[in-house]
């Protein structure tokens, strides 16, 4: 992975050259920059949605490919046996969309398999969201991946855009168990169903006396002809020879 920050011995602008000369020009600059960096973060956000778009991230810039894609953290470079292609797949396709590498703000002195099982729990509950709702996951599980994107966002990985879709997907999970503002046009598809499961119950009903009627039929039948079977069989043992 390349790294652009600046190497040492290499040329500074003049406003770093006159900083080192004098103290409270260093105190300007970083003020002003400092500034600058709060403005362009205010209106970024501003345009988002009170949302900010993820830092730059100039290592992130070097991956082209999957194939180029390492996960890396304090130059040590995580193992990808410790995470399976496709949840690795999944990773790297958040990593693109974000432009920059969730895990680039992990302690540097992390355990690098503690780092993979977060980059794979990750990846997971990523997956179980896409295929929301067609999967098994209930509100439960929803609320049980927030609380660990929660924890993984302490430990300074970049999920908060992942944490933040489970509240979009608990909040309407929550607004459609609520009564309190039905949509336009509930009520009446309510009652029409109300309407509807009542004629299923009546059918169900003669469809049930219908089946007992028949039942009631079929032995009648078989009594009759269970009579003329043992008539016939009287009459064949007294014909004469």
């Amino acid at each position: 992975m390349e790294n652009n920050m600046p190497e040492k011995g290499e040329d500074t602008s003049d406003e770093d050259a006159k900083s080192r000369e004098d103290p409270e020009v260093t105190k300007v600059v970083t003020n002003k920059a400092s500034d600058d960096d709060s403005n362009d973060l205010f209106s970024e956000a501003a345009a988002n949605g009170g949302v900010g778009s993820p830092d730059p991230d100039p290592d992130f810039d070097a991956v082209k490919t999957f194939r180029t894609f390492k996960m890396a953290i304090d130059s040590s470079v995580i193992d990808h046996k410790l995470v399976q292609d496709r949840l690795l797949w999944t990773y790297y396709k958040l990593c693109g969309d974000r432009k920059a590498f969730l895990h680039r703000r992990l302690p540097k002195h992390i355990n690098l398999t503690l780092a993979a099982g977060v980059i794979v729990e990750t990846a997971s509950i990523a997956e179980g969201i896409r295929s929301y709702p067609s999967s098994c996951s209930s509100c439960e599980d929803l609320a049980a991946w927030k609380k660990t994107l929660e924890s993984f966002e302490l430990l300074g990985m970049d999920v908060g855009f992942i944490r933040e879709r489970l509240d979009e997907l608990l909040f309407l999970l929550d607004a459609r168990s609520s009564d309190d503002h039905p949509p336009e046009g509930y009520e009446e598809v309510k009652l029409e169903r109300a309407r509807a499961a009542e004629k299923v119950r009546a059918l169900e009903s003669k469809m049930a006396s219908l089946k007992d009627a028949l039942k009631d039929m079929e032995m009648e039948m078989e009594e009759i002809a269970e009579k003329r079977r043992g008539h016939a069989l009287l009459q064949l043992a007294a014909a004469p020879w």
